[in-house]
C-alpha cells in the first residue's frame, strides 16, 4: 500500500476526524470551565549547592561537575519531598484546623467532617502538634497517635498522598541555585498559608539535622584519629624493639660490611688452599730423599711432652675463639672501630706464633740430635720441618677462615630476613601513618565548618498572598485537546487501514492477490445509468462518463486479443459484478459492430437468464445447432434486455435449473455448439459460477480461450478467496487478467 492509497483513505474519513476533534475540544473547554480557581502561592530558598557553600561543598574537589550538582539537587529535592518533611505541613495544617474550630475562626476545610472524633482527643492532638513543631519533629513514638493523626490528616484531605500529588510542587529553577517551593489551592489564604509555612518548617528541621550530623561526624572523626594514632605509635616501638632486640643499627651498612668481610676471606681461603697443596707436594718430595738418604742409619729421636702439646692446642683454640669475637664486633659496628681492629691484629699474630709451635713440636722427632754426623740428612730435615711448619699453618688457618664464612653467612641469611620483616614493616607504618594525616586534615576542616554553624539553606523569596486566579488556559488546553482528539482519530483510521485486507483500491488489490489487472469499474448509482447515454456521450454524470472510459479501456484490451472469442467471465463470489461487467462489455463492443454472443452459464445464479426477453429475430443458425446438439432442452435464443437499456444482444439463457451444465449435457455437444457459432459472433461470453462455492467455471476452462475474473473493491480476503486467487495463477496463459469493481472514485489512481 502507498502514500497516496492513505491520504485518499484519510480524505474520506476528513468528516469523522474533524467531528472528533470538535468533541474533544468542546468537552475539555467545558471541562475546564467548571472546575474551580485554582490560586498559587510560591517562595524561593538558596541552597548553597552551586556556590560551593553549606550542604553541597565538595571537601576533596573545588571544581564540581555537572553531575555532582545534578545529583546534589535532586537528592535535596526527594528530600524535601519526603514523607517525614511534608508531615511538617500536614502539622501545621491540621492544627491551623484544628485551632480555628475551637476558637471559632474559619479553618481552610469543612470543620463538620471532624465530628466523627472525640473533641477531648482532637484537642490533646492539637497540644501535642503544637509540641511537634516547636521542637522540630516530624515522628510519633507512639503509634497510636501516629495512627489517629492520619486519620485526622485523611478526612481534611491534608495527608501525605494528597498533598504531594495535588497541590505541592518543588522543583530547581533551571540551572540555578534555587529551589521553588509551589502550593495550589481552591482558597489564597489556604495557598499562602501552606507555601510559607512549609518552608520555615523545612529550613529549621533542615538546621536541626544538619547539627546533629556534624556533631555525630566530629566524634566519629576524633574517635578514629585517636585509633589511627595509637596503631600508628604500636607499630613505630616495634620497629624500635625489633631493631634493639637483633643488633641492628644500620642494616644497609652491616650487610655491605659482612659482605666486603666474606669477599675478603675468600680470597685468603684460596691463598692459604695453595699454600696447602705446595707444602703438601713439598713434604712427599722430601720424604722421599730423606728416606733414601737415611737407609741403614740409626736415629735416635725426641720424644714429644704430650701435656705440653694438648696445653698448646688450648691456647690455638682460645686464640681462634678471640679472633671470631673481634671478626663480629667489626661487622656489627660497621667496621669502624679503631680498637677491636687494634686487638684482631695482635691476636692474629699470636695465634700464628702458636700455631709454628706446634707444628716444631710435631717434627721434633724427626731431629737426628747426632746433627754434625748427618749433614746432609739433617739439612732434609730442616726443610721438611719448615714445610710442616707452613702447612700446619695454613691448614689452622684454613680452618678458621671455613668457621668464620660459615658465620658470616648465616649473617647474611638472617640480614635478608630482618630485611624482609623490617620492610614490610616500615611499609605499615608509612600507610599508617598516611591515613593518621588525612583524617587529622579531615578533623580539622569539620572543626572549623562546625566552627562556622551557618545553615546553607536561606529564603530568597518569601511566599506571597495570591490576589487573583492561575489562569485556566481553557482556550488552549481545548485546542491542544482538540489536536489530540484529531491526531488520535487519524491514527485510528491510518491502523484500521493497515490492517484492513479489503481490495479497497488497485494498488491494494495487485499487493494482496498479485493477479493482473485488466483495469477497474468504479462505483455507480445503477438506477440511474443507462448504457445508451453512456456509449453516445450524452450522459451528463461526471462518474457515468469515466465509468464508460473504463468500460472502454477493457474493450480495447479484449480487442488486441487475436484468435481468441470464447471468455469466461467468472468471480470468487456471488454478487461480485459477472453479469454487469458482461453486459457493460457487450454492450461496448455491440456499439462498434462487434457480433456478441452471451451464453448464460451460470446455473447456480442465472441472473443473465433474468435479463431476457423473446428474440425479435430468431437465427435459426443458434437454435438449430442448439437442437441438433441436443441443448434445447436446457438453452434458449433470447434477446439481452438489462435494466442498463443496452442494445440488442443475442442471449443464449438457461432453464434455471440447479445442477451443473455438465451434469446436464455432455461435453462434447456443448463443444460442438460453440464450433457452429462460433464463425456467426465475433465474441462470445460466458458466465460461471462463482469460483468459492462451486466447480462450474473450472468445468468451462475447455470451452474458453480466456477467462476474465470480476473482484468486489468493497470485499476482503479471506482463506476462500486466496484458494480462488491460487487457482487463478495456476490458469498462465488462459487467464487474461482481473477487474476490480465497485472501487471509490478517489481511490482510482
Amino acid at each position: 500500500m502507498e502514500l497516496q492509497y492513505y491520504l485518499n483513505v484519510l480524505w474520506r474519513r476528513i468528516g469523522l476526524i474533524g467531528l472528533t476533534m470538535l468533541l474533544t475540544a468542546t468537552l475539555a473547554y467545558f471541562f475546564i470551565q467548571y472546575q474551580s480557581s485554582v490560586y498559587k502561592s510560591e517562595s524561593v530558598i538558596s541552597t548553597g549547592v552551586v556556590d560551593y557553600t553549606g550542604i553541597s561543598s565538595d571537601n576533596n574537589n573545588a571544581f564540581m561537575q555537572q553531575m555532582q550538582v545534578e545529583m546534589r539537587f535532586d537528592n535535596l529535592i526527594e528530600f524535601m519531598s519526603s514523607r517525614q518533611c511534608i508531615n511538617l505541613l500536614t502539622f501545621n495544617l491540621v492544627h491551623h484546623d484544628l485551632e480555628a474550630l475551637a476558637y471559632g475562626r474559619k479553618s481552610f476545610r469543612n470543620g463538620s467532617k471532624l465530628a466523627m472524633f472525640n473533641s477531648l482527643e482532637l484537642g490533646r492532638l492539637s497540644d501535642l502538634l503544637k509540641k511537634k513543631l516547636d521542637n522540630n519533629d516530624p515522628t510519633f513514638e507512639d503509634s497510636a497517635d501516629e495512627l489517629f493523626f492520619n486519620k485526622v490528616a485523611k478526612v481534611l484531605k491534608y495527608d501525605f498522598e494528597t498533598l504531594k500529588k495535588d497541590q505541592l510542587k518543588i522543583n530547581r529553577l533551571g540551572k540555578t541555585d534555587y529551589v521553588k517551593i509551589e502550593f495550589e489551592s481552591d482558597n489564597p489564604a489556604f495557598s499562602y498559608f501552606a507555601a510559607s509555612k512549609f518552608t520555615e518548617a523545612f529550613i529549621n528541621y533542615f538546621e536541626e539535622i544538619r547539627k546533629g550530623e556534624d556533631e555525630g561526624t566530629l566524634a566519629y572523626l576524633k574517635r578514629t584519629v585517636d585509633a589511627k594514632r595509637k596503631a600508628l605509635e604500636d607499630k613505630q616501638n616495634e620497629l624500635k624493639r625489633y631493631r634493639s632486640n637483633g643488633g641492628i643499627i644500620d642494616l644497609e651498612s652491616q650487610k655491605k660490611a659482612t659482605v666486603s668481610q666474606i669477599q675478603k676471606l675468600e680470597q685468603d681461603r684460596e691463598l692459604e688452599l695453595s699454600t696447602v697443596h705446595a707444602n703438601k707436594k713439598t713434604l712427599k718430595e722430601l720424604d722421599g730423599m730423606i728416606q733414601k738418604e737415611g737407609a741403614g742409619k740409626d736415629i735416635d729421636l725426641k720424644s714429644i711432652n704430650k701435656k705440653d702439646r694438648v696445653k698448646l692446642n688450648k691456647i690455638i683454640y682460645n686464640l681462634k675463639e678471640q679472633v671470631n669475637m673481634y671478626q663480629r664486633q667489626l661487622v656489627d659496628t660497621g667496621g669502624n672501630k679503631k680498637e677491636i681492629q687494634s686487638r684482631l691484629t695482635m691476636t692474629e699474630r699470636e695465634l700464628d706464633k702458636r700455631i709454628t709451635e706446634l707444628a716444631s713440636m710435631d717434627d721434633d722427632e724427626d731431629f737426628n740430635l747426632d746433627r754434625e754426623d748427618n749433614t746432609v740428612y739433617n739439612s732434609l730435615k730442616d726443610k721438611r720441618l719448615q714445610s710442616k711448619i707452613e702447612l700446619t699453618g695454613a691448614e689452622e688457618k684454613l680452618k678458621l677462615i671455613e668457621s668464620q664464612l660459615k658465620s658470616l653467612s648465616g649473617r647474611i641469611q638472617s640480614y635478608v630476613t630482618n630485611e624482609s620483616f623490617l620492610n614490610n614493616l616500615e611499609r605499615e607504618i608509612d600507610l599508617s601513618n598516611e591515613e593518621y594525616k588525612k583524617l587529622a586534615v579531615e578533623l580539622s576542616k569539620e572543626e572549623l565548618k562546625s566552627l562556622k554553624g551557618e545553615n546553607p539553606l536561606r529564603i530568597i523569596e518569601h511566599a506571597q498572598m495570591p490576589e487573583k486566579p492561575e489562569p485556566n488556559k481553557k482556550w488552549l488546553v481545548a485546542s491542544f485537546s482538540g489536536l489530540v482528539g484529531a491526531g488520535l482519530a487519524t491514527f485510528l483510521v491510518f491502523l484500521m487501514t493497515f490492517l484492513d485486507k479489503g481490495l479497497g483500491s488497485p494498488k491494494q488489490f495487485q499487493s494482496l492477490t498479485d493477479l493482473p489487472l485488466l483495469g477497474n469499474l468504479t462505483k455507480i448509482n445503477n438506477r440511474r445509468f443507462n448504457l445508451t447515454e453512456v456509449f453516445n456521450g450524452s450522459v451528463n454524470h461526471q462518474n457515468h462518463r469515466k465509468f464508460g472510459e473504463m468500460v472502454r479501456n477493457l474493450r480495447f484490451k479484449m480487442e488486441r486479443e487475436e484468435n481468441n472469442k470464447v471468455y469466461l467471465i467468472t468471480s470468487p463470489r456471488q454478487n461480485d459484478g459477472k453479469s454487469f461487467l458482461i453486459v457493460n462489455l457487450a454492450h461496448a463492443l455491440a456499439t462498434k459492430s462487434r457480433k456478441v454472443l452471451v451464453v448464460d452459464t451460470n446455473f447456480k445464479k442465472n441472473t443473465l437468464s433474468n435479463w431476457s426477453e423473446k428474440a425479435a429475430h430468431p437465427k435459426s443458425l443458434v437454435v438449430k445447432s442448439l437442437v441438433y446438439n441436443g441443448l434445447i432442452e436446457h438453452f434458449n435464443l433470447a434477446q439481452l434486455h438489462s435494466p442498463y437499456e443496452n442494445v440488442a444482444i443475442d442471449l443464449i439463457k438457461n432453464a434455471g435449473e440447479n445442477p451443473s451444465l455438465m451434469d446436464q449435457v455432455a461435453s462434447k455437444n456443448f463443444s460442438d455448439f460453440l464450433a457452429d457459432v462460433r464463425p456467426a459472433y465475433d465474441y462470445i461470453l460466458l458466465e460461471g459460477a462463482a469460483l468459492n462455492d462451486y466447480s462450474d467455471t473450472k468445468e468451462l476452462l475447455e470451452f474458453t480461450d480466456r477467462v476474465i475474473a470480476v473482484f468486489n473493491a468493497d470485499t476482503s480476503i479471506e482463506q476462500a478467496d486466496k484458494n480462488s486467487i491460487e487457482f487463478l495463477h495456476s490458469l498462465n496463459g488462459q487467464f487474461m487478467g482481473s477487474v476490480l469493481n465497485k472501487i471509490n472514485q478517489k481511490q482510482v489512481v
